[in-house]
């Protein structure tokens, strides 16, 4: 009994120490609200006195201070405690906090080097499928395009340290044409989710207007997964793995047409997760218009010109003597 009291003290002890690390203020809040003990359960009540002057702060929220509400969910949390955790983890990345506290533009080639290589045939070459319920057709040709615009500044790059708060990996905002990478992951996993937000990038360029919101992001959960799975079969990191894996290798192999069932099957099984997710499952049922349909004739005529440019460039370099 006694061995167990010492490793649960040390197990105290260790987090609040980790904790502090990250955000002393709210290290002393968690201690204040729990005693210093992980097994003390944290109420809603509680959770917001420790959480809100963080999630507050109009200034922005640091890396550290992402870490710091990640490692709350370790905690002892009531059911409707952890429900409100994730849903202030949400509301810091709607509210830019963690932008406007890190946000470095990713402008010069060498800042790019991740993002173009993400993006670079080995990555897209096998994203080739039509969407069941968008409508839209994937191509490497779009991706390429994309790449293109970034180049020409008119969609804009930024990387984010949000302390890898809730695994978000990225975030693309069509009325402003912002893609944002969060820092922290292994570079495999980086890759795919710049493809995953390539792909909102090329929804938002192509003028999409469909019956839902989670059919976007079933699409581009696809998209990332082809990328993924193409450089190394035994990635390990899928959201939704099996049934992303299900889908992706279809795409792979050639099967994704619209008049496959087992297409149709495999897309309802990513999309099935999706719904299911906490992140999107309040999105189920309504629809997607984006957010900038005054453009949307300019936008998607650019990026019909850059993926023609693209696909010069394709041509010529197969042209070159090796």
């Amino acid at each position: 009994m006694g061995d167990k009291r010492d490793k649960d003290a040390e197990a105290d002890a260790k987090f609040y120490d980790e904790l502090k690390y990250n955000d002393e203020a709210l290290a002393k809040r968690w201690k204040d609200a729990t005693g210093g003990t992980l097994s003390k359960i944290i109420t809603e009540k509680a959770l917001d006195d420790i959480v809100f002057p963080i999630v507050s702060a109009k200034e922005g929220i640091t890396g550290k201070q992402g870490k710091a509400l990640s490692m709350l969910f370790r905690s002892k949390l009531s059911k409707q405690a952890r429900a409100d955790l994730q849903a202030w983890a949400r509301i810091t990345y709607k509210n830019d906090l963690f932008f406007k506290s890190s946000a470095r533009a990713l402008v010069k080639a060498e800042d790019l080097k991740l993002f173009n290589a993400a993006l670079g045939m080995g990555n897209v070459s096998k994203i080739n499928f039509t969407s069941p319920k968008t409508h839209l057709e994937y191509t490497p040709d779009l991706y390429g395009a994309i790449k293109q615009l970034v180049k020409a500044r008119k969609i804009d790059v930024f990387a984010v340290d949000a302390g890898l708060l809730s695994s978000l990996g990225g975030h693309y905002r069509s009325d402003i044409n912002r893609l944002i990478l969060y820092e922290g992951f292994a570079p495999d996993m980086a890759m795919m989710h710049a493809v995953h937000e390539s792909t909102h990038a090329i929804q938002d360029w192509r003028n999409l207007s469909c019956d839902e919101n989670n059919f976007i992001e079933a699409d581009a959960y696809i998209a990332g997964a082809v990328a993924a799975l193409s450089v190394n079969k035994n990635f390990v990191g899928l959201e939704y793995e099996k049934a992303l894996e299900n889908a992706a290798n279809l795409v792979m192999d050639g099967q994704a047409t619209r008049m496959s069932k087992d297409w149709s099957k495999a897309y309802d099984g990513v999309l099935k997760a999706v719904n299911a997710d906490p992140t999107y499952s309040g999105l189920v049922g309504t629809r997607y218009d984006g957010s900038d349909q005054e453009k949307s004739k300019d936008e998607e005529a650019a990026l019909k010109d850059a993926s023609l440019y693209f696909q010069t460039k394709q041509l010529l370099r197969g042209r070159r003597p090796r």
